[in-house]
């Protein structure tokens, strides 16, 4: 699978892998280098890449690089630029790092459609369903109904001021107005374009923050795209990435020495897993 095309149900949103460059085997081969050794069949690779992603060893991963265009509105791409957090370390303090997408956006090569040199297309999103907002989560959606009256008054609103905005800045560019400050009336469900290079922990890093419930649905439906185009290309690292780090427990300290002390007291027969598994989990927890 090279193209997810029509992510919003409208014809035009799409995720189109370009080029890449390696297989799903690459990491093992280049973690093999410290030994001088290369692959040792898919059984063995496999084996390798699931330790590196369990521990967290991840240069080897980005001796994979994918170039994908992505084709969506304005508001979307700037969710997909922007994130900046506060990682809780444990219960007694909080340390600032860099997020994963921070580091993102210093490694992927990024060049996106300029209005400065061409007309922007006339390709604009609305939304098929208007979602309310959640009131539970500050980020997206809930499952809350907006009442049909204020839907159709929304969509019909909107659709207005994207016509108007269009109107405008046609007249603008045909009048001889720079083409960069022509546009500055446009609306932000302009469609735009753009081409991203970076190593495969660049995307994954990338789908970590992007793919969870919480995330705006334009925005998710970008990374939904992306984890099916990687998975199609390198089906192992991604499903490993997949169960050891996106569907992974994250535990702070205070967790962690909780969640060991009630394992050494629990009764084994009450728990819908054996003995020898929890004596491994026990063991990881103890480090």
């Amino acid at each position: 699978m090279d193209r997810v095309e029509d992510i919003y149900g409208d014809g035009i949103g799409y995720v189109h892998l370009l080029d890449k460059m390696g297989d799903e085997f690459t990491p093992a081969e280049d973690a093999r280098t410290s030994t001088n050794k290369g692959r040792l069949g898919p059984e063995k690779d496999a084996a390798l890449q699931e330790r590196l992603t369990k521990d967290a060893h991840t240069s080897p991963f980005e001796g994979v690089v994918v170039k994908v265009e992505i084709m969506t509105p304005l508001f979307v791409l700037r969710e997909l630029d922007r994130h900046r957090t506060v990682t809780k370390v444990s219960d007694e303090e909080e340390m600032e790092l860099v997020t994963p997408e921070e580091a993102g956006r210093k490694w992927f090569a990024r060049n996106e459609m300029s209005g400065r040199y061409v007309q922007m297309p006339n390709a604009y999103y609305h939304p098929l369903v208007v979602r309310a907002q959640s009131k539970t989560n500050k980020q997206g959606g809930g499952q809350e109904v907006v009442d049909p009256a204020i839907q159709a008054e929304f969509l019909q609103a909107g659709l207005e001021m994207t016509q108007q905005a269009r109107a405008l800045y046609d007249w603008a560019v045909e009048q001889g107005i720079e083409k960069g400050l022509a546009r500055i009336y446009n609306t932000q469900n302009q469609y735009t374009k753009i081409r991203l290079t970076g190593s495969l922990k660049n995307f994954l890093d990338l789908l970590y923050l992007r793919l969870p419930g919480v995330v705006l649905w334009e925005c998710r439906r970008v990374a939904e795209a992306l984890e099916q185009i990687l998975q199609a290309h390198f089906p192992s690292p991604v499903e490993q990435w997949r169960r050891n780090v996106y569907d992974g427990v994250r535990l702070s300290r205070t967790e962690k020495q909780a969640l060991s002390r009630l394992l050494e007291v629990c009764s084994y027969d009450r728990l819908d897993v054996d003995e020898a598994t929890i004596q491994q989990v026990l063991a990881k927890l103890k480090g």
